[in-house]
């Protein structure tokens, strides 16, 4: 009775036993392939991570990229949109102390500042203190009657003296349709002498002003005629 009941204890542990191992090796394989299904899950995210990195960086390096070269066109875009002042070279030099002041009158007025430097050279010599024997005075040699006429107060002033003449003229310029011949015959002789004569006036100072004056602007191609000597010439 004793290893009767011994031998049943025994076949009842093995069965035991087996039906335990029947009921936890499916699911050790399935905890197996559960593990390894995760580890390829962690493995697929660590490469999708790292060539999002990758990626980033590379796109990191793109963007630098730009910025650097956006902050390398932008100062000479900027530059390229400012308005420049063109420089020209100039055919007449004027003394320094005048010339700031014939260069903004001429740029005011829209005037060219070689033809001013050349009616004040021919006119006073660039002397601001300079008086003809008929009144006029400073660089451009304007009347007292003129002077007044455009507000110049002191006609000694440089700097009112030449903005007087360049606005004179521009006045002049405009009257007679920029015919420069004109203009510079109105400047010395009057505009109403322009008038009357249809023309320059044949007088042989003024003549020779308006020629003198275009040969310095290199105007060879303007006639402006010669008469005899003993024209007379006046100024207003």
């Amino acid at each position: 009775m004793g290893g009767s009941g011994m031998a049943i204890k025994g076949r009842s542990g093995r069965v035991w036993l087996m039906t335990v191992a029947l009921v936890i090796l499916p699911w050790g394989g399935v905890l197996v392939l559960l593990y390894g299904a995760g580890l390829l899950i962690v493995r697929q995210a660590q490469v999708t991570a790292l060539r999002d990195i990758v990626r980033w960086q590379a796109t990191g390096r793109q963007l630098l990229g730009a910025w650097v070269l956006l902050l390398a066109i932008l100062p000479v875009y900027g530059a390229s949109r400012m308005p420049v002042r063109h420089e020209v070279a100039r055919l007449i030099t004027a003394p320094a102390v005048f010339d700031s002041h014939i260069e903004d009158a001429a740029t005011r007025y829209g005037v060219s500042p070689d033809l001013v430097a050349a009616i004040i050279e021919i006119e006073s010599q660039f002397n601001p203190r300079a008086v003809s024997r008929r009144g006029a005075r400073g660089l451009m040699q304007l009347m007292p009657a003129t002077a007044a006429s455009l507000g110049v107060g002191d006609p000694f002033d440089p700097r009112e003296n030449i903005d007087g003449g360049v606005r004179h003229l521009r006045r002049l310029m405009d009257r007679f349709g920029n015919d420069l011949p004109l203009v510079l015959a109105a400047y010395n002789a009057g505009a109403q002498a322009v008038i009357h004569h249809g023309g320059i006036p044949p007088y042989y100072q003024t003549r020779q002003y308006v020629k003198r004056i275009l040969r310095r602007l290199d105007r060879d191609g303007a006639r402006t005629g010669e008469p005899k000597p003993g024209a007379q010439s006046r100024r207003v």
